[in-house]
């Protein structure tokens, strides 16, 4: 069994653990927050429904994916740190330049930048906490890294609004691209474990076909990529578009709560508690998740499907619900609960993908799982609910985005059936060298 990189310590372990958690917070941060600022933006530059599915969506994953994969194999034959850093200062550029766009090419190809900046950091950072963490313990310490995806949306979602608030959506832009370049030199002082490795004890690099066909021929990793994106079709496509709608169909009882609270606008209250249910509910479920898998393990051996199998199920009818409920904090709540319980797959998806395959081929699984999961999850899921809003047609945009976003929450029913058949599997495909 592997043991931890005798050149890390637990202290140290502990450390690269939550400045690599810190990264994926900002990571995510930088991502989410055009999803609170969407309707500001739609407004101003004129932007269908389709055209923010495309730029919260598609015009992100398109890149992130395809360049995912080349820099994860540069992951696997090189510095990691140093990948994090180059990929910080990318994201963190084309974050800072959407506040200089006056139309949607320009925010197309701003976004874009932004996806292939971060299509960089996740794979190599999952590689990063595998080696220093031994088997046992990494459904948790991939958690910890995961809690960056909530909290990540809570400082978007919450602050963005707050900021956008006061200063306007160009301004909000430059300050999130800000932390990204300074967490860029700081990881350049995390040393690469692997230079503390004897040069004997490195096992000759694996080829892309290689390391394709070694994850082909586990059917548990194959039906673990399945179901992984059909869940992030369902998370992605609806966090998406929840400011867009709450703005859109409760934006009466918005502009008395922001009153009430005394925090200046209608957008003000959806970047809170959109913050607080994404956020909080995230954080909650990830932790969680990886938790519940963990404790599983001792019994199941295909926990890392189990779990993610159950928790999709639970959460498929509060998404359907937070598209049709009134009043907003009731639909907020409901929020809260939908991504408590898909939030319990983080941990537990990329944790397995991580203990089915070979060390060598880590960052390579990895990025093989976000790709799947980025290109269907991410790519279609806004553009689906987008286009389905502007085809209903009707001249009330709430009710036309409402019903594609309650349409379209289904889809989560097919997440359990996928993480079924992965965990008929998983005992006999865990890697065992």
């Amino acid at each position: 069994m592997e043991q931890v990189s005798p050149t890390v310590g637990r202290t140290q372990q502990r450390w690269i653990l939550l400045l690599l958690a810190t990264i994926n917070t900002v990571n995510f941060g930088d991502r989410q927050i055009l999803t609170i600022l969407a309707e500001p933006i739609r407004l101003e530059l004129g932007l269908a429904d389709w055209h923010l599915g495309m730029l919260t969506g598609l015009a992100f994953a398109l890149l992130y994916t395809i360049a995912g994969v080349p820099l994860a194999r540069i992951a696997d034959r090189s510095s990691r740190t140093k990948l994090i850093s180059a990929s910080l200062v990318t994201w963190s550029v084309f974050t800072a330049a959407c506040a200089f766009v006056t139309n949607f090419t320009q925010l197309l190809i701003a976004r874009i930048g932004v996806g292939v900046g971060e299509g960089g950091c996740t794979p190599a950072a999952h590689s990063l906490i595998s080696d220093i963490t031994p088997p046992n313990r990494r459904a948790s310490a991939i958690a910890i890294y995961a809690l960056g995806v909530p909290l990540g949306s809570l400082i978007g979602l919450s602050l963005g609004g707050i900021i956008a608030s006061m200063v306007g959506w160009r301004t909000t832009f430059l300050i999130a691209g800000a932390p990204g370049i300074l967490l860029a030199v700081i990881i350049l002082f995390v040393r690469e474990p692997r230079k503390g490795r004897p040069a004997a004890a490195e096992a000759p690099q694996v080829r892309l076909r290689e390391a394709l066909a070694e994850f082909w021929g586990k059917p548990a990793f194959r039906w673990l990529c399945a179901a992984a994106a059909a869940a992030a079709f369902v998370f992605y496509g609806q966090s998406a578009f929840y400011g867009a709608l709450f703005l859109r169909t409760h934006h009466v009882e918005l502009e008395y709560l922001a009153n009430s609270w005394g925090v200046g606008s209608p957008l003000s209250v959806v970047g809170i508690v959109l913050g607080f249910a994404i956020g909080v509910g995230g954080g909650l479920g990830t932790w969680a998740g990886g938790i519940l898998t963990e404790r599983r393990l001792a019994t199941d051996a295909g926990a890392y499907a189990t779990v993610p199998g159950v928790a999709t199920l639970i959460s498929t009818p509060f998404f359907i619900a937070a598209a049709f409920a009134s009043p907003f904090l009731l639909a907020g709540g409901f929020v809260f609960l939908a991504i408590f319980f898909q939030s319990m797959t983080y941990g537990p998806i990329f944790a397995g993908a991580q203990n089915l395959v070979s060390p060598r081929t880590r960052a390579t699984a990895s990025a093989i799982l976000l790709f799947v999961l980025s290109a269907i999850g991410l790519g279609c899921g806004p553009l689906a609910i987008g286009l389905a809003s502007d085809l209903i047609g009707t001249a009330d945009a709430g009710h036309n985005l409402r019903w594609a976003m309650g349409l379209l929450a289904g889809a989560m029913l097919l997440a359990p059936l996928l993480f079924l058949k992965s965990h008929t599997s998983f005992q006999r495909d865990v890697y065992k060298g």
